[in-house]
């Protein structure tokens, strides 16, 4: 399903959506990631692992054979659910080419989607795992003249070529280190003792930049509150 025409508002939107005639389907571990969105758009249902509802919510699939593998990612819950006979079975009945959305996905993900017809409806994996390395959004923030943090780009192939660098990018006493792929918000991020920060209590960096952080939350927190209220006052 196309629009005919420039959705213009966000009236357009939700009328667009609410006469949705092509099936969806969120595909995951939980319903919670787009949970509520079957409220605004006509025919989006849920394929998950977990059902928190029990059998009762009408819009959540859940087979009911559970696999002896004991699966080590969230992609791999995907991919099972995709290749489920229970969940394909009943695709199929409802009729349709499902259009497949997902949190977690990957190369085997792309391969099943193509296999049986579906169409996935996010950026190919490719794509995504680029956009994922530290170092390309990095590059791409500098590029377009809104760097993330304050950085620099070189190689190192010694910790003393690392503090000639720091320190002709004046970085000393600011320095993160972190895998390319790391997820900073679990919590992983390590701070280098270097140069003059050496001096500098660890505790106390961290407690200054959880209260930049917090503060940071808060003001975020203020602007979607605004932003909700502006958006209700239009409907």
């Amino acid at each position: 399903m196309r629009p005919t025409h420039e959705l213009r508002n966000i009236s357009e939107i939700r009328t667009f959506y609410r006469t949705n005639d092509e099936p969806i389907y969120f595909v995951g571990p939980t319903p919670f990631n787009l949970l509520g969105l079957d409220r605004w758009v006509r025919n989006f249902n849920y394929v998950t692992y977990y059902d928190p509802w029990d059998g009762e919510h009408p819009r959540i699939i859940t087979p009911a054979k559970v696999p002896d593998t004991t699966f080590t990612s969230s992609e791999q819950i995907t991919n099972h659910l995709l290749t489920s006979d229970e969940v394909r079975t009943k695709l199929a009945a409802r009729g349709g080419v499902p259009r497949v959305m997902a949190v977690f996905i990957d190369e085997e993900t792309e391969a099943i989607c193509a296999d049986l017809g579906y169409q996935l409806t996010l950026p190919p994996v490719a794509l995504r795992k680029r956009l994922d390395s530290k170092l390309e959004t990095t590059r791409l923030g500098n590029e377009a003249g809104a760097p993330s943090v304050p950085n620099t780009l070189a190689a190192a192939d010694s910790y003393e070529q690392l503090l000639r660098l720091a320190a002709d990018a004046g970085l000393l006493g600011l320095l993160v280190q972190e895998n390319v792929f790391q997820d900073v918000a679990a919590g992983r991020l390590r701070w280098l003792p270097l140069a003059d920060a050496e001096a500098q209590s660890a505790t106390g960096l961290y407690q200054r930049l959880g209260q930049r952080a917090a503060v940071a939350t808060g003001v975020f927190v203020q602007f979607l509150d605004r932003a909700f209220n502006e958006w209700v006052s239009l409907q």
